[in-house]
């Protein structure tokens, strides 16, 4: 008899419980949701414009062919292969980081070509 009270007891406890975590994830989304917003609505009202470093080293980039940061990418990765094969871990760790500090750029690049150096400033 005690077994069944008991357990009953426990199976409230349980649904009280998982309740009250219920409640806390939909208040957690709701303030998410309101960041969310908040971020947003900054960013559209905030003015955009290039900085004065960024316009002449994008025209200099733009020159640069896309295809180049690939191939760095992929000989850094190659030459971090053959540097951890022949026994130099630490050599290999650091050129290793460079494949996509290359792949970024590249893709920096190729949106640099595609958008235009500032596209707002074009709109204006």
């Amino acid at each position: 008899m005690n077994r069944g009270k008991i357990g009953g007891a426990c199976a409230r406890m349980a649904r009280a419980a998982m309740q009250a975590k219920g409640r806390k994830r939909a208040k957690r989304g709701q303030d998410m949701s309101r960041t969310v917003n908040r971020i947003s609505d900054a960013i559209r009202s905030a003015s955009h414009a290039e900085g004065g470093l960024a316009r002449p080293l994008d025209k200099y980039v733009a020159k640069v062919p896309s295809d180049t940061f690939l191939w760095l990418g992929w000989g850094s990765v190659l030459l971090a292969l053959t540097l951890w094969v022949t026994g130099r871990q630490r050599g290999a760790s650091f050129v290793g980081l460079w494949a996509p500090t290359f792949l970024i750029h590249g893709i920096y690049v190729k949106l640099i070509k595609q958008l235009g150096t500032d596209r707002y400033e074009k709109d204006a």
